[in-house]
């Protein structure tokens, strides 16, 4: 099943997570962007376009999740990872460990490095 929400609140975001498996992101040319990471940590596998810092950074070029370029490509990638999942050979501890890397106590921890000069 596919849900687009417009304008969600945070509320509908966290409910929607949740109840996710995947997270599809068509958007190009940004940075890692905070709900592909709280996908991540809710055990979404993401998928996105690679073309962006959330493919290249967070996901590490495929290592974490599943990057496309074109639409079928995308649509390639959804269904290996829908038949995957129900195949259990894909799964989301992957996901869910790496979204750990950008967690507020992994940050404060790197800022103390960067003011203490570590």
């Amino acid at each position: 099943r596919t849900r687009i929400i417009k304008s969600p609140t945070l509320k509908q975001v966290k409910e929607t997570l949740i109840e996710s498996e995947v997270l599809l992101s068509s958007q190009q040319n940004i940075s890692i962007t905070l709900t592909s990471i709280e996908a991540m940590a809710a055990g979404c596998i993401v998928l996105n376009h690679k073309d962006s810092g959330t493919y290249l950074e967070l996901l590490e070029e495929g290592k974490y999740g599943y990057g496309f370029v074109t639409p079928r490509e995308g649509g390639e990638q959804l269904e290996k990872i829908l038949t995957g999942l129900k195949d259990k050979t894909i799964n989301n501890k992957k996901s869910i460990n790496r979204s750990k890397a950008f967690s507020r106590a992994e940050f404060t921890k790197q800022l103390r490095n960067v003011i203490n000069g570590r």
